[in-house]
This record gives C-alpha cells, structure tokens and sequence, in this order.
C-alpha cells in the first residue's frame, strides 16, 4: 500500500485521502515527487519526509505529520498546510507563493521568494536567506518571525497581529532592510 516514485514523478489527489500517505513503508527516508497537487476536496496527512521539485499545488489541505516538506519549487492554489512539521523553501530560482495559509515556514534561497498572492503563515516564518517580494500583495504573519537580516527579510508589505503592550518587529525593507519595531505602551490595541 506504499506509493513509490521517481524524481521525476508527479501526485496528484482530487479527493480525501483516508489514512496518511507513506511514501515508502519500508524506510523512513525521505521521498521526492516532481509536483504535489492536492485538490479542492482532498485532505492529505504525511507519514514521512518529502521533498518537492517543481510544484506544490495546494488547494485541498496538507497536515505534514510533523515532518519537513522539502520545497525547491513553487508554491500555487489557496489550500492549508497545517502541522508542526516544516514547509522549507530551498531552491536555487526564485520561488513562487500563491495565497496559501502554510503553518511552519523557513526561507532558504539566496534568489528568495515571489508572492503571485497573499499567503497566511500561522506559525513560525524564519528567514534564513533570500528576500521575499511581494509587489502588490502581501505576508501575513500571524506567529513569529525570526532571523530576518540584510539578507532575508520581506520587501514589500508585511502584515502582524497587534496585541496589547510589548513591542511588534516588522522586518521589512524595500532594496535594504529597514526593520521596524513599534512599541504599544498603553491603550488596548487589537487588530493587524
């Protein structure tokens, strides 16, 4: 009941997936697929490590089982990654990122990102290298950000959850980075 596959190999679920996809029930090693297309009306759950090539095209739902989903392509479709697990972002072109809602995101790719629509992130955005460009659209970040730098930081609009009191870091810039912290000392601010 294992799927296995090439490099070259492409998946694609339309409908609900019963049960968690193992990509090989004989290892726990990590499996590659070309592109990864989940449907409007699939739901998918990892059992292991996987890694992407070409696309994700997420309309449906992934739970990563709490594993790392390897991406070194695209990102496409306005679906739901959910877990504990990481969407990693290491590719060596400009990487694409539609209006998802990912959960655990980490961008490592000197050429950076490019948003085609304004994703949601959940849970922890890391900036390790590469500039996200959002021209028109933007970044949701609804949890935390972290390692933003001269390197890695989101060139255009960035979009945070403003509780009161503390201090709420915006690490953006347009051609260098300009972080900006903004300190809410008083009053009962709520909102983005």
């Amino acid at each position: 009941n294992a799927i296995t596959g090439s490099l070259t190999s492409n998946l694609t679920i339309n409908s609900n997936l019963i049960g968690t996809l193992v990509m090989d029930q004989t290892s726990a090693a990590t499996r590659t697929l070309g592109t990864f297309t989940i449907g409007s009306s699939g739901s998918v759950t990892l059992g292991n490590l996987l890694n992407i090539n070409t696309t994700l095209a997420l309309n449906g739902s992934l739970a990563d089982g709490g594993f790392t989903i390897a991406n070194a392509g695209n990102i496409t479709g306005t679906g739901t990654h959910t877990g504990s697990g990481l969407m990693n972002m290491a590719g060596s072109a400009v990487q694409s990122v539609s209006g998802a809602t990912l959960q655990n995101v980490t961008l490592n790719n000197a050429s950076g990102a490019s948003l085609t629509g304004s994703p949601v992130i959940n849970g922890t955005l890391t900036l390790t290298n590469g500039k996200v460009t959002g021209g028109a659209n933007t970044v949701t970040a609804n949890g935390t950000v972290t390692g933003a730098s001269t390197s890695s930081y989101i060139k255009g609009t960035l979009i945070r959850p403003i509780t009161s009191g503390g201090t709420i870091t915006f690490d953006v810039g347009d051609n260098t980075y300009a972080k900006v912290d903004m300190a809410f000392t008083g009053g009962s601010p709520a909102g983005n």
